[in-house]
């Protein structure tokens, strides 16, 4: 399997050491103002070269941010 973990924190001190299977790529984005929305979530995925096929996506956030991560993800998928 292969896979993409992205993984937002406050800043690079809250990044941890995570024991991921082999082929899971882990990502941090440092948003150091957490009352605020952060657009850097939909900005990586745009960046990403998505494999062909059958995708799943997993997503915990803010409401507001999965909101607009799921409207990016159907209308670019």
């Amino acid at each position: 399997a292969k896979g993409t973990a992205l993984f937002g924190v406050t800043s690079a001190e809250d990044q941890q050491t995570i024991d991921a299977p082999a082929g899971i790529e882990m990502h941090w984005l440092i948003h150091s103002k957490p009352n605020t929305p952060s657009q850097q979530q939909e900005g990586f995925l745009r960046s990403l070269d998505w494999p062909a096929g059958r995708l799943q996506t997993c997503i915990a956030e803010e409401y507001g941010v999965i909101r607009a991560l799921r409207a990016m993800l159907d209308q670019d998928m």
